[in-house]
């Protein structure tokens, strides 16, 4: 769960339960294979697998494309 999440919410005495479905949500979707850097083909353009991924489960995320001065 993101540090924000974590001290922002309260869900009372369902709070535990409530933070391992997060928890468990968070790392579901880290194993979907729908994250990683950017890539492109030789030609230039965006990797075909990432193309085919998008296609798939609607969303990429690219990670490590900005540098944390940028943020």
């Amino acid at each position: 769960m993101t540090a924000a999440a974590k001290s922002s919410s309260d869900y009372g005495a369902n709070d535990p339960v409530m933070r391992k479905y997060f928890e468990l949500g968070e790392e579901k979707a880290r194993n979907l294979g729908n994250r990683g850097p950017i890539r492109f083909e030789s030609d230039g353009s965006l990797s075909k697998d990432i193309l085919k991924t998008y296609s798939e489960m609607g969303f990429y995320v690219f990670e490590n494309v900005l540098s944390q001065e940028e943020l």
